[in-house]
């Protein structure tokens, strides 16, 4: 005779399923320990940078220009470094090796470019220069005081003046220093 009130079935118990949870579980707690251990342990961090995730930087073929006053100004350019230190401009190459330098009369530089143009010009003063690659295209004097300056790709500049008849004026200077642009 059945017995319809009470079933009683057997629950299989999925081995792989049990495997695969806990190989998990491990997992996730041993994630969870790298990270926090990361996160505490200095040593363990820069084990880990230079091991694991390749971070370390080795500084013996650094290439390194030492600037000889804490108050040069460095930008640069195309492939280029440019170093303003007391009116010498020094041009060094992506090797660090000194292409050429040229004296400017800047103290306190904007600086701006564009491909292979560099434009740097006296803050509050009025002197511009335009150096193409390696060598200066033209300097020139203007009338008010620079407060901004750009340069396009082809080398013409544009100068916003203060402190002229109007509020601002903007001249602008082609590449062959031509200002009737």
């Amino acid at each position: 005779m059945k017995n319809f009130g009470i079933q009683t079935e057997e629950k299989k118990i999925n081995k792989k399923k049990i495997i695969y949870i806990s190989l998990a579980a491990v997992i996730v707690i041993c994630l969870i320990t790298l990270v926090i251990i990361y996160y505490n342990n200095k040593n363990a961090r820069e084990w880990i940078d230079k091991n694991i995730f390749r971070k370390e930087v080795i500084q013996d073929n650094a290439t390194i220009i030492e600037l000889e006053d804490q108050n040069s100004n460095v930008y640069a350019f195309n492939k280029y470094i440019g170093v303003l230190n007391k009116n010498n401009f020094d041009i060094y190459n992506n090797l660090g090796k000194k292409e050429t330098n040229f004296t400017v009369e800047i103290t306190t530089p904007i600086f701006k470019s564009t491909n292979r143009f560099l434009v740097i010009a006296e803050d509050k003063g009025k002197k511009v220069y335009l150096i193409e690659d390696k060598k200066i295209k033209w300097e020139i004097q203007v009338d008010g005081d620079i407060s901004q300056v750009y340069v396009n790709r082809n080398g013409y500049v544009a100068v916003v003046l203060t402190d002229t008849i109007h509020k601002n004026v903007i001249q602008m200077i082609n590449s062959e220093r031509n200002t009737n642009v």
